[in-house]
């Protein structure tokens, strides 16, 4: 065979054989089982102590993973492993806990191929945590105040990652520059929202207040507030006016407060107020004598503030400030709806009280010798004050005259009535009633300083006791309409002069004068009307009069 001929033959069969080959190869079936491919992803999340590391899965022909997890640590070795995971989808992650701050840590993922329980593990990935920082602090913020005193607040949101070994507030004075630090008790150097006292301060300065905290990397602060320690106090919180005053004497003109107060705190004002201590008390070293609490909310709760008295939400209970014999002058909270009867008892110094806007009851208060005047809020559309005096709205009617108003005083034309005991006690010396009034209650001048005093003719019936006890009056003018005389009306009285221009004698009670003054029958001159002499000589009663003369 010719050596071409052996060459033609080599190249027609080559291409055959490779053909033979390629069917062979083609005929063949694909591995049933290839292993997933496992990707490690980059982590998220990242803090001093956690992060969260992932993985993504590609399945490949039947193949699966029978377990997954992930293995991690601070060296190359990852000696650490994660709780196995059922794998459930094509990615796959978990939360780090327990990490140490400022470290680099190693990861990859890792399965079991469920045919040849082969291990597979991705590419290993690093990741670093966040080193430890300062703490994080809050902006501090008023929680209340007093003349020489702030409780302020603030918040440590976070110790940096390391424990915190000091924690409170500059204080800065403006003037001097000077920086005093006050640090929290060691017990409560810890994360959370804290409060701090700060006393001792100067009335009148201002100062810088700024939180801070301290742990072994440094220290940080948060955002300061400007504080003047002026002449009033401020209560954020209820039950800390005792804290915010301390036991710093403080020289005041008037206790100004705003805020909510309880019964903690009323007990404390009582104390300043000079009301009698509880048994074993001390008492306050502050001592005042007038009060503005227009700017307080009353609350209910904290200590009863004397003996087994609480208070009610915006009400002035009854003797919330009994025998606070210091007290001389008070305004009430705007937003007290109720001043309770004998809430000032015998506060003998009390001189004047201002009854808020939002008063729809007031109740008068016993022993209130002092008392010139009861003042009501413009805003007020229950109540209004005469003169000193309280009447309801439309002034007919008077609710609580004041013992201590002295001089005259002039009843409104708008009155038509005068209620029971109405001016029992009042200083009063002379006392002008309307023409139109129509009823008189028992007893309402008893006990006052009336001097002298006219009646008008609108009076039909002078009622019991009317001016029992009332010593000084003299003089007693009564018009044409009346008709009868209760007893004991002039019980106790040193009359002089008795003027009665009714024509015809009232009915008049054999107890009407004092039985104990046996002079006022020969002393006193009683006056009747011009040609009705006779007829109270010849009368039962009147006749009791030795002189009766006839006025024209």
């Amino acid at each position: 065979m010719t050596g071409l001929y052996r060459g033609n033959i080599r190249a027609t069969m080559l291409p055959l054989l490779l053909l033979f080959l390629l069917s062979g190869s083609c005929s063949q079936e694909q591995p049933a089982n290839i292993e997933p491919i496992i990707t490690a992803l980059d982590a998220a999340e990242i803090t001093r102590n956690e992060a969260t590391v992932g993985a993504k899965v590609e399945l490949r022909g039947s193949g699966k993973l029978s377990s997954f997890r992930f293995r991690y640590g601070d060296s190359e070795s990852m000696e650490s492993t994660t709780r196995d995971i059922t794998p459930m989808s094509s990615e796959m992650s978990i939360r780090l806990t327990g990490l140490k701050p400022g470290t680099t840590y190693y990861f990859c993922g890792e399965g079991e191929n469920s045919g040849s329980q082969a291990v597979i593990r991705s590419r290993r990935l690093s990741f670093r945590t966040e080193p430890n920082t300062v703490p994080t602090v809050t902006e501090t913020a008023t929680l209340s105040s007093g003349p020489t005193g702030i409780i302020t607040g603030f918040t440590i949101s976070d110790n940096g990652g390391d424990m915190i070994i000091d924690a409170g507030c500059d204080v800065t004075d403006s003037g001097s520059s000077q920086t005093v630090r006050h640090s929290l008790p060691q017990n409560q150097i810890s994360t959370g929202e804290k409060r701090i006292y700060i006393g001792g301060l100067s009335s009148g300065h201002e100062y810088k207040i700024t939180p801070f905290a301290k742990n072994a990397i440094g220290e940080s602060f948060g955002e300061s507030i400007t504080f003047s320690a002026r002449n009033s106090i401020s209560l954020h919180e209820a039950g800390q006016l005792e804290t915010v005053i301390g036991s710093e004497k403080v020289s005041l003109e008037t206790l100004v407060i705003s805020g909510k107060m309880n019964g903690a705190d009323f007990h404390f004002l009582r104390k300043m107020l000079g009301a009698p201590l509880l048994t074993a008390e001390m008492p306050s070293v502050n001592c005042f004598d007038n009060v503005d609490i227009s700017d307080v909310t009353v609350v209910e709760g904290g200590s009863p503030f004397n003996g087994s008295h609480y208070t009610e939400n915006n009400v002035i209970v009854t003797r919330l400030f009994a025998d606070c014999v210091n007290l001389k002058n008070i305004s009430l909270p705007a937003t007290a709806t109720a001043v309770r009867r004998d809430a000032f008892l015998n506060c003998e110094k009390l001189e004047t009280i201002e009854i808020p806007a939002n008063a729809k009851e007031v109740g008068h208060s016993s022993g209130c010798a002092s008392l010139r005047s009861i003042d009501v809020s413009s805003a007020n559309e229950i109540f209004k004050s005469v003169d000193g005096v309280l009447f309801n709205s439309a002034a007919t009617e008077i609710l609580w005259f004041p013992l201590g108003k002295e001089g005259e005083f002039s009843i409104p034309e708008t009155m038509t009535d005068i209620g029971e005991n109405a001016l029992r006690g009042a200083r009063i010396t002379s006392l002008k009633l309307p023409n139109n009034l129509k009823k008189l209650g028992r007893g309402a001048f008893s006990e006052s300083s009336l001097v002298e005093i006219s009646i008008p003719d609108g009076i039909t019936n002078i009622p019991e006791a009317l001016f029992q006890g009332c010593s000084d009056l003299k003089t007693v003018r009564i018009g044409n309409g009346i008709r009868s005389i209760g007893s004991y009306a002039f019980d106790g009285c040193t009359l002089m002069d008795l003027y009665i221009e009714s024509e015809f004698p009232p009915v008049v009670n054999r107890d009407a004068f004092s039985a104990k003054d046996t002079e006022l029958f020969s002393r006193c001159l009683l006056h009747v009307h011009a040609g009705s002499a006779k007829l109270y000589k010849n009368h039962a009663q009147w006749k009791s009069f030795v002189n009766i003369t006839e006025d024209k």
